[in-house]
């Protein structure tokens, strides 16, 4: 046998029954101690169990206490479930979460990067302290604070089905464009941001009343923010409609938070109608947004 070749796998009578448990609930993953009641059922030291059928490459650890089928012919975690779900799989004891900023983005392509590292927000309070998954793949997270915390009605973010019973938590479009204007370093930089806005545009996939609302209950920065950037998109009558009581009020809000320009302040330019800091020269912000 050559040295790559894949070892024989042994499973015990109570791996097989994990297995046909799992099969039965129509899941491929498992947490502790979420499934520790069933798994008692079968043996009285489920750790134990699970540690064998690790060694015999029945399942594959995740990280503590998460563990997913290791189908027959592979070799590495990443061959047994996708990245994303991987990272649901790492962050879901721990409470609410979902995959967004620049992740988001390459899913809904509004983007054509690539990016080995996964994006996502948790609540601000979550005891979550991740790192690295077990694809290999660095799970960087952002904590959210509770007024910005997506709405339980999925009007934020949605479920994506793997299969009938599993799925991961991602933003939706238009969470995952107002994520960027308030979250550009987490995008890729703000010529990224605003190249998926312009390609959100010419999708005609967004409902544009959901960002402005989205935006509202961000606060006053996203909500300038984005209106600003309706209007650079040609979108001036939904401002009017939607951010009908918004003023140009003289604050210090930079479009761009992480001022990747870095413009002397007198060339700083204060648009009218939002009251923003506009950071960027306007013949670089209309060259991506064209793009």
């Amino acid at each position: 046998m050559s040295s790559d070749a894949i070892p024989t796998r042994r499973v015990s009578a109570n791996a097989s029954k994990v297995i046909e448990e799992l099969a039965r609930r129509r899941k491929t993953s498992l947490v502790l101690p979420e499934d520790e009641k069933w798994l008692k059922k079968i043996t009285p030291y489920p750790p134990q169990l699970l540690k064998h059928m690790v060694a015999n490459r029945v399942l594959y650890r995740l990280g503590r206490g998460r563990y997913v089928i290791a189908p027959p012919a592979t070799s590495m975690p990443l061959q047994a479930a996708t990245a994303e779900q991987m990272v649901d799989i790492s962050l879901s004891p721990y409470g609410e979460y979902y995959i967004g900023f620049l992740s988001a983005m390459i899913h809904s392509r509004l983007t054509d990067l690539h990016s080995m590292t996964i994006y996502a927000g948790i609540p601000f309070t979550s005891g979550c302290r991740p790192d690295e998954i077990a694809s290999g793949e660095k799970l960087h997270v952002v904590r959210i604070s509770p007024s910005k915390w997506p709405l339980e009605d999925e009007l934020d973010h949605s479920r994506v089905f793997r299969d009938k019973k599993e799925f991961v938590w991602r933003s939706k479009i238009e969470r995952t464009l107002v994520d960027g204007l308030q979250y550009p370093e987490l995008c890729a930089g703000f010529e990224t941001v605003i190249g998926g806005w312009g390609r959100a545009k010419h999708s005609g996939d967004v409902d544009w009343e959901l960002v402005s609302k989205i935006a509202k209950r961000f606060g006053p920065s996203a909500t300038c923010r984005t209106a600003f950037v309706m209007r650079l998109m040609g979108l001036e009558d939904l401002v009017g409609k939607y951010f009908a009581d918004l003023k140009g009020s003289a604050h210090n809000l930079l479009l761009d938070k992480t001022n990747g320009f870095d413009l002397p302040k007198g060339e700083l330019v204060r648009d009218s109608r939002t009251g923003v800091l506009v950071n960027i020269p306007m013949r670089y912000l209309e060259g991506w947004a064209a793009a």
